[in-house]
């Protein structure tokens, strides 16, 4: 049974955390545009190295989440039956993302179209 959290894999995440955040704090100042991005603001100060720190960060950032997510399921996985498991994965990410979907995003949806 596995009860001690692993500091390496917690330390990866908040890089990986930090990693997502400069990615979109880039995307304003890209000289380049993203086909399937959509994105509000767009700063006239644009850059080459915000193009190529965006694509990098697109390439490896959500990847290294994926690997810490399975990474961390497996350990869980370990100290829980698959009922278990798939209860607590769905109150931790099916119920925010299903009020996410039907709360926050109309909202957004209706602000970004009101400009």
């Amino acid at each position: 049974m596995v009860t001690s959290r692993d500091r390496a894999v917690d330390g990866l995440r908040v890089a990986a955390l930090l990693a997502g955040l400069g990615l979109h704090s880039v995307i304003p100042y890209m000289s380049g545009h993203a086909p399937d991005l959509l994105w509000a603001v767009r700063d006239d100060a644009r850059s080459v190295a915000c193009d190529y720190l965006f694509w990098w960060g697109r390439c490896a950032q959500a990847q290294t989440f994926f690997l810490i997510a399975g990474f961390a399921a497996a350990r869980l996985r370990e100290t829980q039956s698959a009922r278990d498991f798939l209860a607590g994965r769905w109150r931790r990410l099916g119920v925010p993302l299903v009020a996410g979907i039907v709360f926050v995003l109309p909202v957004v949806a209706a602000i970004w179209a009101a400009g």
